[in-house]
């Protein structure tokens, strides 16, 4: 009974020393969604405020970005000391949004699977091959807004283990 009680000990410590080693791997990434946002990048309308002078100097006009078109902005950051080899963005846009090829950077691959359900990408899938340890990487596109929710969901990912996957989704909603 005594050695048993001597080897619990030992195989704690043991298991201990390898699950600190097994977690500070060199070649583990830490890729993750710095920041997301959508934004109105629709044309400039002018609007006039409203004034109950008959003096047209006292009708200020204020100009507005229309909401027709939204803007997406995501940046996605490596943490870790090793390089995110094969890195993938993976934007999910609202049912009903139209994207512009035209707009779309050289890395984004639009995927089509809602045009029977409301028409548009279902998703569009950047390649951004590799995402050097802290040096952020930004990706931007326009779409039409949707007449829905116009929520984004977005999911970064890599083919090196990452220490910290729960980081690597975010969303937003304008």
């Amino acid at each position: 009974m005594k050695s048993f009680v001597k080897i619990i000990p030992a195989t704690c410590i043991a298991v201990m020393l390898c699950h600190v080693v097994i977690a500070q791997q060199p070649g583990y990434s830490d890729i993750s969604i710095s920041s997301i946002s959508l934004n109105a990048a629709g044309a400039v309308k002018k609007v006039p405020a409203v004034s109950k002078s008959n003096n047209p100097a006292d009708h200020p006009v204020t100009t507005t970005i229309s909401g027709d078109i939204l803007k997406c902005s995501i940046t996605v950051n490596n943490a870790s000391n090793a390089n995110a080899y094969g890195a993938k963005l993976i934007v999910v846009l609202p049912a009903g949004a139209t994207v512009s090829i035209a707009t779309l950077p050289s890395n984004a691959t639009p995927v089509s699977e809602r045009v029977a359900t409301g028409g548009g990408p279902g998703y569009i899938q950047f390649d951004l091959k590799v995402i050097f340890s802290n040096q952020p990487v930004t990706v931007e596109f326009t779409f039409n807004r949707s007449t829905g929710t116009n929520k984004l969901s977005a999911f970064v990912f890599c083919g090196v283990p990452d220490a910290n996957a729960t980081n690597n989704y975010k969303d937003v909603t304008y």
